[in-house]
C-alpha cells in the first residue's frame, strides 16, 4: 500500500466505504446499466416489435392535421392544449396526448381507417419498458425516479472511493490482466482495468443520472415547500417568456402543420420536430410550440412559438439562447444517453453500459472470494446469501430482458400491457432458482437459461414472418441476438467447468455429491 502521499488508515477508510457502496448499490446498477446499454438501440428495437420500420418525421406529419381535428372535435377537454408526439425512438406515428381537468393525461392515435385509437401505448411498447427499467428500475412515478438518482449518487461516492484505493497501484496494475490458474486476480484486474479506463464516462453517467433522476422530484418538493405551488407556473414562465395569449372565442382555422414547419425553419433553418403543442386549437389566438432538435448542438433542444392561423412568430429559443438551467439539463441528457453522434457514438455506448454491468457483478463476486480463508467460510449464511442475490438478480435480469424480447411477440402479453410484469416475474423465477442452488450452479443454469431465451428472439421473429404477420427477418436485433446467446452460452460452458473444481472454501464451490463422476477435485487458489 505504499504511497507517500495517502496513508494506510486512510485507504482502509475509502476501502470500507468503496466496498459497501458498492454493495448496496450494485444489483440495481446492473440493472440500470445493461438495461441502458440495449435502450440506446431504442428505435431498432421499437422497429423490431412494430416489423415494419419507422415512419420518417416528413411522413408522419400528414397525420398530424386530421389526428388533432378528431381529439378536439371529440373530447371538449382538448380544446385548451394538446400536444402531439411525432415518430421518436419508441414509436412509429403520431400521438395525441391532452389532460383532463383533474390533471390525468389522455392518449389517442390515429387507426388504418381514420378513427381515434385511445389508450396509452407506452405499456405494449418493449422500447419503452426497457427504456423504463434503465431509468426508474420499473417503478413507476417520483418513488422510482427517486431511489435511481438516490442510486447514482451512492455510485458517484463509489467511483470517487475507488480511483483513491487504485492510485497507489495505478501505474503498475493498469494494464495488468494476469491470466493463470488464479483467476482471482484476473477479476481483479478486469475490474479495476475497465473502472478506470472507463472513468471519465462513469462519472458522466454518474452525475448526468442523478440529475436526469432528482431534478423532477426535487423541482416538485420546492413547488410545494417554497414556491407555494406557484413554482410550476412561473418555471414555465421562465422556459417561454412570451405573454400567452388568451382565447378570444372566435373560430379560425389552423394553418397545416407543413406550413408551420416551414414557418419554424425561417428561424431556426432544419429544425426537426418531436413535439407540437397546440394550445387553444381552432380559435384565433390559438397558437403552436414546435419543439424539436437543432442541428450541430450538443444540448440540442430548441423551440417556435407561431400563431396557430397566421404562422405570426410569438418566440425564437434556440439551443445556443436558452436559459442556462435549461440548456444545461438538455446537454445532459444528450451525454447520458449519447442522442447527439450517430452510430458510432451510440456503440461506444452500448460497450461502456456492458462494461458497467461488469462492473457491479464482479464486485459483488471480488468481495465473495477477498472473505474466504478456509474452507469453513464457503458455509457463512451471509455469504451464500449475498452469492445467491448476487446471481439471481444479476443473471435474472439477463434472463428476464431477453425473454421479453420474446413476450413482446406475443400479442396476448404485449397488447395486455404485461411486459413489465412478465419481467419482474422472470426476476423473480430466477431469484428462487437461485435460492434453491448452489451459487455456481444456479449461475450456470441462468447462463445457460439466458443463452436458450436470446437464441428465441430470432426464432420468434422467423414465426412471425412465416406466418405472415410481418416481413423483417433477421434484422439487426435479431442478429445480436444470436450473438448474445453465443455469448451466454460459453459463459454457460465456462461456469460449468468451474463448478467441476474446488478453491479451497470459495463459495463457488459446488458440493460432490451434486458434481460426483464429473471429475477430480483438487484443492487450488482458482475463484470465480
Amino acid at each position: 500500500m505504499g504511497s507517500p502521499g495517502i496513508r494506510a488508515e486512510t485507504l482502509r477508510i475509502f476501502k470500507i466505504v468503496h466496498t459497501w457502496t458498492g454493495l448496496v448499490a450494485g444489483l440495481l446498477l446492473f440493472l440500470a446499466f445493461y438495461a441502458g446499454a440495449i435502450t440506446v438501440f431504442r428505435e431498432d428495437i421499437a422497429e423490431w416489435q412494430a416489423m415494419v420500420p419507422h415512419r420518417p418525421t416528413e411522413a408522419a406529419l400528414q397525420d398530424v392535421d386530421p389526428l388533432v381535428a378528431k381529439v378536439v372535435a371529440t373530447y371538449p377537454e382538448a380544446r385548451r392544449s394538446v400536444m402531439v408526439n411525432l415518430p421518436d425512438g419508441h414509436e412509429s406515428s403520431a400521438e395525441a396526448v391532452w389532460y383532463a381537468p383533474d390533471g390525468e393525461p389522455s392518449y389517442a392515435r390515429r387507426g388504418s381507417d381514420g378513427d381515434l385509437l385511445p389508450g396509452d401505448a407506452a405499456p405494449h411498447r418493449l422500447s419503452v419498458v426497457i427504456d423504463n427499467l434503465h431509468r426508474t428500475a420499473g417503478i413507476p412515478g417520483l418513488a422510482g425516479e427517486v431511489l435511481l438518482g438516490s442510486i447514482a449518487c451512492i455510485y458517484g461516492l463509489a467511483l470517487v472511493s475507488g480511483v483513491i484505493l487504485y492510485l497507489p497501484a495505478l501505474r503498475r496494475d493498469l494494464f495488468a490482466l494476469r491470466a493463470g490458474r488464479n483467476l482471482k486476480l484476473w477479476w481483479q484486474d478486469a475490474h479495476n482495468s475497465i473502472g478506470v479506463l472507463s472513468l471519465p464516462f462513469h462519472i458522466l453517467f454518474a452525475l448526468t443520472g442523478a440529475v436526469m433522476s432528482l431534478h423532477d422530484p426535487m423541482l416538485a418538493g420546492m413547488n410545494t415547500l417554497i414556491y407555494g405551488d406557484q413554482g410550476r407556473p412561473m418555471l414555465m414562465r421562465t422556459a417561454l417568456a412570451i405573454d400567452m395569449p388568451r382565447p378570444r372565442g372566435e373560430a379560425a382555422p389552423m394553418l397545416p402543420v407543413a406550413e408551420l414547419l416551414a414557418h419554424a425553419r425561417e428561424h431556426i433553418p432544419g429544425l426537426t420536430p418531436h413535439h407540437l403543442i397546440y394550445v387553444h386549437p381552432g380559435d384565433r389566438a390559438g397558437f403552436t410550440v414546435l419543439m424539436g432538435d437543432q442541428e450541430g448542438v450538443l444540448g440540442h433542444t430548441s423551440r417556435v412559438v407561431l400563431s396557430s392561423v397566421t404562422g405570426e412568430r410569438l418566440a425564437v429559443e434556440k439551443a445556443s439562447e436558452r436559459p442556462t438551467g435549461m440548456s444545461a439539463l438538455s446537454s445532459l441528457a444528450a451525454l447520458h444517453f449519447g442522442d447527439y453522434g450517430g452510430s458510432p457514438v451510440a456503440w461506444i455506448y452500448f460497450c461502456l453500459g456492458m462494461a458497467g454491468a461488469f462492473l457491479f457483478y464482479s464486485g459483488n463476486l471480488l468481495w465473495l472470494e477477498a472473505r474466504r480463508k478456509r474452507r469453513a467460510q464457503s458455509s457463512a449464511w451471509h455469504h451464500q446469501a449475498l452469492a445467491r442475490l448476487t446471481v439471481g438478480f444479476c443473471l435474472g435480469c439477463c434472463l428476464a430482458i431477453s425473454v421479453l424480447f420474446v413476450a413482446a411477440r406475443v400479442p396476448l402479453i404485449a397488447q395486455g400491457g404485461a411486459l413489465l410484469p412478465t419481467f419482474w416475474g422472470s426476476v423473480a423465477l430466477a431469484l428462487l432458482w437461485s435460492a434453491m442452488r448452489q451459487p455456481v450452479l444456479g449461475a450456470r443454469d441462468l447462463l445457460a437459461a439466458s443463452a436458450v431465451a436470446s437464441a428465441c428472439i430470432p426464432l420468434s421473429t422467423a414465426v412471425v414472418a412465416v406466418t405472415g404477420n410481418g416481413g423483417l427477418l433477421l434484422s439487426g436485433v435479431d442478429l445480436a441476438a444470436l450473438g448474445g446467446a453465443v455469448i451466454f452460452a460459453l459463459l454457460a460452458r465456462q461456469v460449468a467447468c468451474r463448478a467441476r473444481e474446488t478453491a479451497g472454501g470459495s463459495v463457488w464451490d459446488a458440493p460432490r455429491p451434486a458434481m460426483q463422476g464429473e471429475g477430480d477435485s483438487r484443492p487450488s487458489e482458482q475463484a470465480v
